[in-house]
């Protein structure tokens, strides 16, 4: 065995230590998460709800959908929320009148920490680069940019689906909306992803939904909702044109 083999050997014996802590401590947290909201929605469900094992199906199901090298290094909380997620969606389906806005609340974090994490903070990073701070337009999208760049705010679902059409239809942009555009030229895996017409045509119909926004803040989430916005989010953990492993392929992606 050459040097090259035994450091791949080692590095595979790594590799399934470090999966079964990641496996054990997501496993541990989304039970702990799920018992207390089943228990809160219906008391009917409690004594039964992990008897047929569905946690391990989901993460194992998870694990596979992503392929073994992105989940790995995937954010922990990311995978939490899409995980416990879908849990909770196939043990409650058969009482639609739950309250189901905290499943799109858990999409919308796992949204937000995957913006955050491999688009927003990049961002942050080659926008300081250039020392350039100019006045201010009294535009909300400029104004969302200044506050993301220089405040730590997220680039919320919103915000981020209305700068990316601006881009790609070529509207008039102000400031900080033509960094990040610049910002996109030179991440050119980045802008490959998000500026993808199908990408746009998937978050477009989410968008129309309102379960991202106006539906969630008027507490009008129902189980026709869930469904409808499961389906361009994660499709079943089966369909690969998603929202969410669209933006889960700038972890497979060089920097």
């Amino acid at each position: 065995m050459n040097n090259l083999e035994r450091e791949n050997q080692i590095l595979k014996q790594k590799l399934k230590v470090a999966q079964k802590w990641i496996k054990r401590e997501i496993l541990a947290n989304i039970k702990s998460i799920n018992i207390s909201k089943a228990n809160s929605e219906t008391k009917t469900k409690k004594d039964n709800f992990f008897s047929e094992n569905i946690e391990e199906i989901i993460y194992h199901k998870t694990m596979d959908f992503l392929w073994e090298e992105i989940f790995m290094y995937a954010s922990k909380d990311v995978l939490e929320y899409v995980i416990s997620s879908e849990i909770l969606f196939f043990t409650l389906r058969n009482n639609k009148n739950l309250d189901w806005l905290w499943i799109i609340t858990s999409y919308q974090k796992s949204f937000d920490l995957l913006v955050e994490e491999h688009i927003t903070k990049p961002f942050r990073k080659y926008f300081h680069s250039k020392k350039i701070f100019p006045d201010l337009e009294n535009d909300a999208l400029e104004k969302s940019l200044y506050l993301t760049i220089s405040k730590g705010h997220i680039l919320g679902f919103w915000r981020l689906f209305s700068l990316l059409k601006n881009i790609s239809k070529d509207a008039k942009l102000w400031f900080y909306s033509e960094i990040f555009k610049e910002f996109l030229e030179k991440y050119s895996y980045i802008k490959k992803i998000i500026l993808e017409p199908e990408f746009l045509e998937i978050y477009e119909k989410i968008v129309d939904l309102e379960t991202f926004w106006a539906k969630r803040h008027i507490w009008k989430v129902d189980f026709e909702d869930v469904v409808a916005t499961r389906k361009y989010f994660l499709w079943d953990l089966e369909n690969k044109n998603c929202l969410f492993y669209k933006l889960f392929q700038i972890y497979d992606s060089p920097l």
